[in-house]
């Protein structure tokens, strides 16, 4: 590694004196200013709005919310929590044309007698990538609490303008400061000074260390500790004495931060500059947020090797954490300067060159992306640490015959939302359901393989935005394949109606019965020479109503709608037939709807109204059917077959369940401590609603769930499809395939349970049957809604035993694994959108839908990533699965011949698909069916 000099002795420029303690303009009690590095309409546009939006960038608030009428104008009263107490303020002024805003006290419950007090936000430019933002204010108090108001204040204001520049300029790095010692020259006639050092980066808070009575040669040799943003270049640095009155400013200097500086001390000798001129020695290292992770590898090895002698499973997780390591270490110095330059150099365009708002506004997201795979890395290794101490609470308690059922607890975010009603979920993380070496292996595996894909994201990123090229396009390479039918094609009615049946989430879209199911706005439409009537008549007309939403509020900067969609059955030239639009409507508002078709509406405003369409079914698929159903709502059922079989492995309905559930447990607690966490959920700045919203939208669908009635020929039935085909949808493939396994699975089942019991009586005289049925019904224990609290024939035990393990296999890779073909290229189904749709007539351009609508590089980095760890391919699989082949050879063998005729049927239908260049469905081959909910 390069190391500086240990005795370096630089020669800086003075250091501009800090705001603090500028002479205050008459009026004003603190006046407070710093630097934002980015444009000033960029800084603007980002703290412009009074209500909830500026808790997107400035933490310090528990909530905001604009009092009514809620329109964000002059005169608006804006409520908001912060540290334990309230406040309201009134806006009282907000020029544009200025950059100017102004607010004014109205009340608070902190007990100091304010009177008045008015806050003045002015900004202006220092150059085209850099903003100076000043906050005063005036106020009107007892002049015993004036200083501590002031305080207070000064301390608010420093903390915003830190919060604007790290929002355009985010940490990467620590940096750390040691501030060794100095020697001062004595000013004559004066008594040596009470020194004091005073550091700060950019606009972030000061540091200071403690002060050294009477001393012109003090030492101090105290660390002071920074965050250090990419763009960060200096610090600045100055000298006090301290006084009883106002204290004394000795000398200043401006530090570079040494470019090859790395994780070892380097001592560096500063000239300061000012009444008491001198030298400073400090010493300065870097720290990467690597280290974290690096560490909590190192617990979690430790972890595997003494205790893997005990738990084996554990010994070889600690091996292959160790060979992690050792990727990991080869990997760090790439990806350090990787962050460090390219990103640097990305933030940083050359002298003299010229950049654009557009430009600007995405190469700073690039920074905060890059930030945000820091802070990612640094969740992830908090969870891993987690995930350790309760490995090690785990293997305390050893293997558990019984499972406690836990239930979540409400969050602070939505504190009237009974989430205690949520499927019940294990308490702590048994022994027996850690995730297994080879699937977090697999799941590593997956991981790797995007990382290498994306190391020049970045770049490609970048060159094609300065390109005005289709950015979204550059995340699609290497292992993350480029599906033409979706990239080439996802602005085409055709391909959005296709991806309603035969895409990720085949589960929201039903036929419509009469007029009255569709809302009067869309009353008017037709197609093909069709009225709506007409359409019903013939069986034609089908809508998507994604009325849940709406029961949800607007989150952080993020937008979702929740829209009506109407779709019909489009008859072809050639006798076949697809699915085509009729009309969308994205508002519910009691009286005027605007309707988006084709032939009406603008262009690109129409397909803004698509992409609404997707982001809100996205919200539907990943929360209420992929999370909600396949996931947590597996679990109880999990519970409850442990604790009546463990006891009893020999019993044969316990063991055909048995590979059905394995994993699920453990793959959902890792959900709930970085999913869907209390705090730090990464899907809380992702999705459009949040996280504790998105867990609301579940509860709500959970409290219309029926075992029986969502089964998946009664759900298909309820929506108007069935086997036969008789609503005479073709390419429905997940409708189609979904039978064949059901009838396979049905037909497997049934024959073990007619070998079992010889007849119905006998399934009613099982006392293991009936207390499984119990366990599992029951409202103190797994409480599944609709399911039976006895059993009593092998019809009803075949229905039962087909439910479970068709939605723990088949119903899951159905909304799982097409996630990478479908959520990798970013508009054709965003995880969030940033804009409403404009309002008027005119239409909207495509820079607006990819540079300000469209989720960032951050989100969609998560986004496509996410999607590539969920599409890990199982390890076992409906085909592998012993199931009970030694207890009842001739019927598995005969299982297993259906299911390779079903797969071969599947393959041969997907080859003649791709062969006319369309999109294969290939998710319910019995060969890629996950066995269980294991990722």
């Amino acid at each position: 590694m390069l190391k500086m000099s240990t005795s370096s002795q630089i020669e800086v420029a003075e250091a501009p004196v800090y705001d603090t303690v500028q002479p205050e303009p008459a009026g004003a009690d603190v006046i407070v200013a710093g630097s934002v590095r980015a444009p000033i309409n960029l800084v603007w546009q980002l703290f412009r709005p009074f209500g909830p939006e500026i808790m997107r960038w400035w933490p310090i608030y528990d909530w905001v919310k604009l009092e009514p009428p809620g329109h964000d104008v002059v005169g608006a009263v804006r409520h908001f929590k912060s540290n334990g107490r309230t406040y309201r303020e009134r806006l009282i002024l907000r020029d544009d044309s200025t950059y100017t805003e102004q607010y004014e006290f109205v009340d608070s419950d902190v007990p100091i007698p304010i009177e008045r007090a008015i806050t003045t936000v002015q900004m202006h430019a220092v150059s085209d990538l850099e903003t100076e933002v000043r906050w005063s204010s005036e106020t009107k108090v007892n002049p015993l609490f004036l200083p501590v108001v002031k305080f207070t204040q000064r301390q608010a204001y420093y903390g915003a303008i830190e919060s604007l520049a790290r929002y355009f300029n985010p940490a990467v790095e620590i940096l750390d400061v040691r501030v060794v010692g100095a020697t001062l020259h004595p000013i004559w006639g004066v008594v040596p000074p009470n020194a004091y050092v005073e550091a700060r980066i950019g606009s972030s808070q000061s540091h200071r260390t403690r002060v050294r009575p009477l001393n012109t040669r003090p030492r101090w040799n105290e660390n002071l500790q920074f965050n250090l943003g990419a763009m960060d270049r200096n610090i600045d640095i100055s000298i006090w004495s301290a006084s009883l009155g106002r204290d004394t400013l000795l000398g200043t200097a401006k530090v570079e931060i040494p470019s090859a500086l790395g994780t070892d001390w380097s001592q560096l000798t500063v000239i300061l500059h000012g009444a008491a001129a001198g030298e400073l020695v400090i010493a300065v290292r870097r720290r990467p947020e690597f280290q974290v992770l690096r560490e909590t590898m190192s617990l979690a090895k430790t972890l595997g090797s003494r205790l893997g002698k005990f738990v084996p499973p554990l010994g070889q997780l600690g091996f292959e954490i160790s060979m992690l390591d050792m990727a990991f270490a080869n990997i760090e110095s790439v990806a350090q300067r990787y962050l460090s330059q390219t990103v640097g150099t990305a933030l940083h365009l050359g002298n003299g060159q010229s950049a654009t708002d557009l430009a600007g506004t995405l190469l700073l997201d690039i920074g905060r992306a890059a930030a945000g795979v820091q802070n990612t890395i640094e969740g992830l290794a908090g969870q891993a640490l987690a995930l350790a101490q309760q490995v090690i609470e785990s293997i305390k308690q050893g293997d558990q015959a019984v499972y406690s059922y836990e239930r979540y607890k409400r969050l602070a975010q939505i504190p009237d939302v009974p989430l205690e009603n949520l499927p019940r979920m294990v308490k702590g993380l048994p022994l027996q359901e850690l995730l297994t070496p080879p699937q977090l292996g697999a799941m590593l595996q997956r991981g790797l393989e995007y990382a290498y894909s994306q190391f020049n994201l970045v770049e490609r990123f970048k060159t094609a935005l300065l390109q005005r090229k289709d950015p979204y396009e550059s995340f699609l390479h290497g292992w993350v394949k480029k599906q033409p039918a979706v990239v080439d094609h996802w602005k085409d009615d055709a391909e959005f109606c296709r991806q309603l049946i035969q895409g990720l989430h085949p589960l929201v879209i039903r036929t419509v019965r009469s007029l009255a199911e569709i809302p009067p706005a869309l009353l008017s439409l037709s197609a093909q020479g069709k009225s709506l009537e007409e359409l019903i008549r013939d069986r034609r007309l089908f809508i998507l109503d994604y009325a849940l939403l709406a029961e949800l509020k607007l989150y952080r900067n993020m937008v979702f709608y929740a829209p009506i969609v109407l779709v019909y059955r489009e008859l072809l030239d050639d006798g076949t037939s697809r699915l085509n639009l009729v009309g969308i409507q994205l508002t519910r508002n009691q009286g005027l709807n605007v309707v988006y078709t084709a032939a009406s509406s603008p262009p690109n405003r129409y397909l803004y109204a698509k992409i609404q369409v997707a982001c809100a079914d996205n919200q539907y698929h990943q929360f209420i059917s992929h999370l909600g159903i396949a996931h947590l709502a597996m679990e109880p059922f999990i519970i409850a077959h442990h604790n009546i079989f463990y006891a009893h492995p020999e019993h044969p309905i316990g063991r055909l369940l048995d590979p059905h559930m394995r994993q699920t447990i453990g793959i959902n607690y890792m959900a709930r401590q970085t999913l869907v966490a209390p705090k730090g959920a990464f899907t809380d700045t992702t999705f459009a609603p949040g996280t504790a919203q998105a867990l609301q939208l579940f509860l709500s669908a959970w409290e219309m769930y029926d075992f029986t009635a969502n089964s998946f020929p009664e759900d298909l039935a309820a929506r108007g499809f069935d086997e036969a085909g008789t609503d005479g949808v073709q390419g429905y493939y997940y409708r189609d395939d979904g039978f064949k396994i059901w009838r396979a699975l049905e037909t497997y089942i049934g024959e073990v349970v007619n070998a079992v019991y010889a007849n119905d009586n006998a399934v009613a005289a099982d006392a293991l049957i009936q207390q499984w049925a119990l366990e599992t019904s029951a409202p103190d224990r797994a409480d599944i809604p609709g399911f039976p609290r006895a059993i009593t024939s092998r019809t009803q035990l075949v229905r039962t035993l087909t439910n479970i393990v068709f939605q723990a296999s088949a119903f899951h890779s159905a909304v799982n694994f097409p996630q990478i073909d479908y959520l990798s290229y970013i508009p054709n189904r965003p995880d969030s959108t940033l804009k409403k749709m404009p309002e008027g007539e005119d239409d909207i351009t495509m820079d607006f839908i990819y540079f300000q609508a469209l989720p960032n590089f951050f989100v969609s980095n998560f986004q496509v990533s996410f999607a590539m760890l969920l599409t890990t391919p199982a390890i076992d699989t409906l085909w592998n699965s012993p199931g009970l082949a030694k207890e009842f050879p001739e019927i598995h063998r005969r299982f297993k011949e259906n299911l390779q005729k079903i797969s071969s049927d599947i393959n041969e239908r997907n080859l003649a698909l791709e062969a006319l260049g369309k999109q294969p469905y290939p998710y319910l081959d019995p060969l890629r069916i996950a066995t269980s909910v294991a990722i």
